[in-house]
């Protein structure tokens, strides 16, 4: 395996975790709005982590699959992360 390909099973697996943690609610209604996104702890963590290869087209992806999986209305998630 090539060096730079080394990390990307660790990034989907976070991100495939964040988008998990996004959908399931197990929180009371009151306490949901005090729950943090994880999709976004999730890109600013591999932002930071690795600039160089992780940025905007991630949080277009992310965006997209959020907006998918939440139905909200294509790209408001996409949007709003980038």
């Amino acid at each position: 395996m090539e060096p730079k390909a080394r990390g990307v099973p660790w990034v989907l697996l976070s991100c495939a975790l964040a988008l998990t943690l996004e959908a399931v609610t197990v929180l009371p209604a009151w306490a949901r709005a005090w729950a943090p996104s994880w999709v976004a702890l999730c890109l600013l963590y591999w932002a930071m982590a690795l600039p160089q290869r992780y940025g905007l087209s991630l949080a277009w992806c992310m965006g997209i699959l959020l907006d998918i999986l939440t139905q909200y209305p294509l790209g408001a998630h996409a949007i709003a992360l980038n």
